[in-house]
């Protein structure tokens, strides 16, 4: 058994991704996210938000905090689903994805590779030069025949341990840095995903982005920040009974995918943005899809509270007009984001 989980950073909801995998044979999830990558991940492979694990929450720099001989060393690291896996005999491989070894777990028994000309240990480094760039964003550039390689090897290869793959695409982000054109980077990655043989039996297939547009995500979070997307892909001879189109990142870990929508569902996310905590959690948010027809929602009810004010907003998001508005505030959703976040006054 192998699990393809594929990291598509920063890439907003409705876009062109979501359709080919679609036609891939791709069940298609609206999800519910935080708001830049650590925090994403970690809820991703926890099923957990950062203040269930930190006190306060997890900011960008949080993790200072734990280097230990220059590695991360967080104590929750245990419960990432990465540990849970490796334990029961799965092997664990990571692809273009030093950020993670630098900010949430560097642990031995990870099997780390990159498609950039450098070692892994020098990924990051290299990240930070113009060639970065110029490789990433060029699709008849090295990098790219060398990821076809990569997929090939790792789906051709014969083995009798269960395998879990986690592999990061980085076009859509970069584009956004360097405010290049965010439809070539579409297309690159869309170019990367057909060197996929989806029809690999005994094989999941999960592909999602991790958060919004960053350089659209305010204080507040206001949406549509917190939505993203997911899509899976099942190759097994029992197949599952998936009736929800809207999940929370945090389900993964847990593969809470069958059974009924959960309309009264309530969903959770925090953030901090870099400029006002590099610590903790500034941001707690609770939102709920409402106006429900034929078993989608047109419109995102929400809650904000935002500590360093120790004030409460309200919002409301249409789905279909992408229109948001100032509403009044629901104490129901007020009330869950006090019994939810103990750092809330």
């Amino acid at each position: 058994m192998k699990i393809y989980c594929i990291l598509n950073d920063s890439i907003p909801l409705g876009n062109r991704l979501e359709t080919y995998l679609k036609n891939k044979g791709f069940h298609h999830f609206t999800q519910i996210s935080n708001y830049f990558t650590t925090t994403s991940a970690i809820s991703l492979l926890t099923g957990k938000l950062p203040s269930d694990l930190e006190k306060g929450g997890i900011g960008y720099h949080t993790h200072f905090n734990y280097k230990v001989n220059n590695k991360t060393e967080y104590p929750w690291k245990e419960r990432l689903l990465t540990h849970d896996l490796h334990k029961k005999g799965w092997g664990i491989h990571f692809h273009n994805a030093n950020w993670f070894y630098l900010t949430i777990c560097d642990d031995n028994f990870i099997q780390k590779t990159t498609s950039m000309p450098c070692s892994v240990e020098k990924e990051e480094e290299f990240r930070a030069t113009k060639d970065y760039d110029k490789i990433l964003l060029d699709g008849n550039s090295d990098y790219y025949s060398k990821e076809k390689e990569f997929i090939q090897k790792i789906q051709n290869e014969k083995t009798d341990k269960n395998q879990f793959y986690f592999i990061k695409n980085n076009q859509y982000h970069e584009s956004l840095v360097r405010k290049t054109n965010k439809e070539e980077a579409l297309e690159l990655i869309e170019k990367w995903m057909g060197y996929w043989d989806f029809e690999e039996e005994n094989a999941i297939f999960w592909f999602f982005s991790d958060h919004h547009d960053f350089t659209k995500i305010d204080k507040l979070c206001k949406a549509p920040s917190m939505l993203t997307w997911a899509t899976l892909k099942w190759n097994f001879s029992k197949k599952l009974n998936i009736k929800k189109n809207y999940i929370h990142i945090k389900d993964f870990s847990q593969f809470k995918f069958e059974g009924k929508e959960d309309r009264n569902r309530i969903y959770f996310t925090e953030d901090a943005r870099c400029e006002e905590n590099t610590q903790v959690s500034t941001t707690a948010v609770a939102c709920k899809f409402i106006d429900w027809a034929h078993n989608k929602a047109k419109r995102l009810l929400q809650v904000t509270y935002y500590f360093p004010e120790d004030q409460y907003y309200g919002f409301i998001y249409n789905l279909d007009t992408k229109k948001l508005e100032p509403c009044i505030i629901k104490s129901e959703l007020k009330e869950a984001l006090k019994r939810r976040f103990k750092w809330i006054p």
